[in-house]
């Protein structure tokens, strides 16, 4: 399973890809631009990423706008809303109006920081993600 970790602060970003490494491939963006760089590659290549872990204060792109900005282009892309891929927002702002502008914006769940492993243990059985990497395993032979 391929996921991007958007985050600028390092104990955060490595917390989380301390949780998700065991699950697959974990990429690290540090701000809103290197995100979308690694996403258009990840489109380019057909090689799109599962779950994203986005905080909302990044240095130079709101994470809402991102947020609004991976929507959008998955919608151009053709991509369904059951094929799009799967968005924690991870953020110490627990506001009202960031939660709700969230999911407007289409996220498919608000985690405020600091991340539990148990919450994303939880998620993932939620987004069947352990069934999905139990089923990429393959069979020992006999």
């Amino acid at each position: 399973m391929k996921m991007l970790i958007v985050e600028d602060e390092f104990a955060s970003s490595a917390m989380l890809e301390f949780f998700l490494e065991p699950f697959g491939q974990v990429d690290i963006a540090v701000s809103g631009a290197n995100a979308i760089d690694l996403l258009q590659k990840s489109f380019s290549e057909n090689d799109r990423y599962m779950l994203l872990c986005i905080d909302i204060g990044l240095p130079d792109i709101n994470g809402q706008d991102l947020l609004e900005k991976l929507r959008k282009f998955e919608s151009e892309s053709g991509i369904s809303i059951q094929e799009r891929s799967i968005v924690f927002m991870t953020t110490a702002q627990g506001d009202p109006k960031n939660v709700s502008k969230a999911f407007y914006n289409q996220c498919d769940e608000y985690i405020l920081k600091p991340v539990r492993k148990s919450e994303l243990i939880r998620l993932f059985i939620k987004y069947n993600f352990l069934t999905e990497l139990a089923n990429s395993i393959p069979s020992p032979e006999n």
